[in-house]
């Protein structure tokens, strides 16, 4: 089964961030005092008081692309997301990329039906190469298209990884992932997969980047110049890193893939293979937290 293709006529809005005027369209969802623009970045700072900076876009797309340039942070227990997500009173579908701190190699995919992992075998942690084998060196460019029909993962440009629509893939297939939220946040509760911060060593604190951040609503593609998303007035309230359980079952990564639920890179002549990703030797992997713990925000006088 090979999925459909994209629409034609959509319109795509773009962040450069040159201006502070640019984080308008992004509600700070977790101290937001810590993200602003700088030479022409988004910067998300990080420190041990308040550990996460997260943003979410400020409409809600149902089906569509988010593209971005982002630079990880480059800290040992740190993780840095690109995610969509629905909200709390809706199923809590979820489509990630995450890079950590342990492990800056590769870029990490994962999705989540109604806030559980798929059933074993469906759903291992994706690994996927980035430029220079160091996310937190430089910008690599990270794609999410999502559909009712497939999920597609890319880095630079290259699809790495797709989850197909079917009947076998409908049970666990995200469908309300809506809201775009993006930032960092410190990992250190979560050892085994992103390691321990040593803020000391880093002067207590350590950012993420993102150059620039393309969006693209395929309920424009009627050629309406805006997106027909409905408006997000309050942030969603995150879940703790203090909620996931490493040794619970539910937060063990299957090891192997399985070919049934068709997900993976479509190879010569369209057909379908088995999943691009696999896990690298000797590491640890698992659904994480991608919604980081909530901090108050200092107050401001």
């Amino acid at each position: 089964m090979v999925a459909a293709q994209a629409p034609a006529g959509c319109s795509t809005k773009r962040w450069d961030f040159n201006s502070a005027s640019d984080m308008n369209d992004f509600v700070g969802d977790s101290c937001p005092q810590q993200g602003y623009v700088e030479n022409g970045n988004m910067v998300w700072a990080l420190t041990k008081e308040c550990g996460a900076t997260t943003y979410a876009y400020n409409k809600r797309v149902n089906q569509g692309k988010i593209r971005a340039s982002i630079k990880a942070a480059p800290t040992n227990g740190t993780v840095t997301a690109f995610i969509m997500y629905g909200f709390p009173d809706e199923k809590k579908d979820e489509i990630d990329f995450e890079w950590v701190g342990l492990d800056l190699s590769t870029a990490r995919s994962m999705y989540f039906y109604d806030g559980k992992r798929a059933p074993t075998g469906k759903q291992e942690e994706g690994y996927h190469a980035v430029a220079g084998n160091n996310a937190g060196a430089a910008f690599n460019t990270y794609e999410i298209e999502f559909t009712d029909e497939y999920i597609r993962w890319s880095v630079n440009d290259v699809k790495v990884r797709e989850l197909i629509y079917s009947a076998t893939t409908a049970s666990y297939f995200p469908k309300t992932a809506d809201r775009l939220q993006f930032g960092t946040w410190d990992g250190s509760k979560q050892i085994y997969w992103a390691g321990t911060t040593d803020w000391a060593a880093i002067g207590g604190k350590t950012y993420a980047y993102m150059d620039w951040l393309e969006v693209t609503d395929y309920e424009s593609c009627d050629g309406s110049a805006e997106s027909s998303s409905t408006e997000v007035v309050e942030p969603t309230t995150s879940t703790s890193a203090d909620d996931v359980d490493p040794t619970s079952s539910d937060n063990t990564a299957p090891t192997g893939g399985d070919d049934d639920d068709e997900e993976g890179e479509e190879g010569e002549g369209g057909e379908e293979e088995g999943t691009t990703s696999s896990t690298p030797s000797g590491s640890s992997s698992g659904p994480q937290p991608t919604h980081p713990p909530k901090c108050k925000p200092k107050r401001r006088h």
